[in-house]
Formats: C-alpha cells, structure tokens, sequence
C-alpha cells in the first residue's frame, strides 16, 4: 500500500498537435492528455477528480483547459491522496510535449515538502520546500566558503546558489490551433 501525499502540479506552455498525423491529432492529443489526468486522478479541485468512465467529465476537463486560455492561465491540478506525492502519467505527458511544469507535495511523517519542476530542455529539479525554503547542498556552500572568492564575491555567487534554485515561472497554458 502506497503512502497518500496531497500533491498539486501547475502546468504551463503551449500543447502542440503533430502536423504530420492525420485529422485527429488534436482530439488523440487531447485524449492522451485526459487519460494521463485520470490516470493520476487530478482536477482542478482538492478531493475531486475525472473519469474515463463519465461521459461528461472529457467535456469538463475541455471546457477548463478552454477557460485556462481565455484567462491566460497555467493549469492547476491536485490530487490529496497521490501515492508518495507522485503523477507520474502527467508529468511523463508534460515531458513528452514540452510542456513546463511545477509540481508541489505537501509534507508528511515519511516525506518532506517538496517543490519538483522542469522546463523543456531541462533537468527534472528538486531543490526547494514548498514552504519557500531553498534547499542546498551543504558541500556546494562548503566550496564557496573555503573559496579563494573575496567575501563579497562569495556572497555574490551564495546568492546566485539560491536564485538558480526557485522554480521558474511558468508561461500561461495554450493550445496549438483551435481547442
């Protein structure tokens, strides 16, 4: 049994169809991105989610990625019960479609906060709390203490350290072409 961590993920970025598939690609891309939301059992709001198995639910998840682009929004979803604060589903259909994205867990006995993000091109990264707090390793401060830096170089290049460290901010969300 899997250990439940609230988990939420805001998504940003434009979701573009592959012009070399046929007519359907943007209704398969759309599927493929409503099965992954189900999948990890997100939504937009704390303990609710959407089903394969609800025929208005696709209609739902549609009509909220439309509002998110006319507002010229990111996508916030969350799950309060994902197993080890993981999404695997969407985070993997973010990655394959450049799509960028901040994902936050909440703190539990086993787990702490925890802030995870990636930019297209990028790294997954994992190095700030949820809470604000930078998380650095002690040895990379280490080096830059033990430095031949002078003092104001040194604290020029910590706070380099901690600025390379907050998660980015994400462009609204969009789709490619008519939704």
């Amino acid at each position: 049994m899997g250990n439940p961590i609230p988990t939420s993920i805001e998504i940003g970025g434009t979701l573009k169809p592959n012009k070399l598939k046929q007519l359907y690609a943007k209704e398969a891309l759309i599927d493929e991105f409503f099965d992954a939301v189900c999948e990890d059992c997100v939504h937009p709001e704390w303990g609710s989610y959407w089903s394969k198995d609800h025929a208005d639910d696709k209609k739902k998840f549609i009509a909220y990625l439309q509002k998110a682009i006319k507002d010229k929004k990111t996508i916030d979803l969350r799950n309060d019960q994902a197993n080890y604060g993981q999404l695997d589903y969407v985070i993997a259909f973010c990655q394959n479609h450049d799509l960028p994205f901040i994902k936050q867990t909440d703190p539990d006995c086993d787990e702490p906060e925890t802030v995870t993000y990636w930019e297209p091109d990028g790294e997954l990264k994992e190095r700030i709390a949820s809470s604000g707090a930078v998380v650095i390793p002690i040895s990379e401060i280490e080096t830059v203490i033990d430095s031949k830096l002078t003092e104001q170089e040194k604290l020029e290049k910590l706070k380099e350290m901690v600025e390379d460290r907050k998660p980015p901010e994400l462009p609204p969300f969009n789709f490619e072409g008519d939704l």
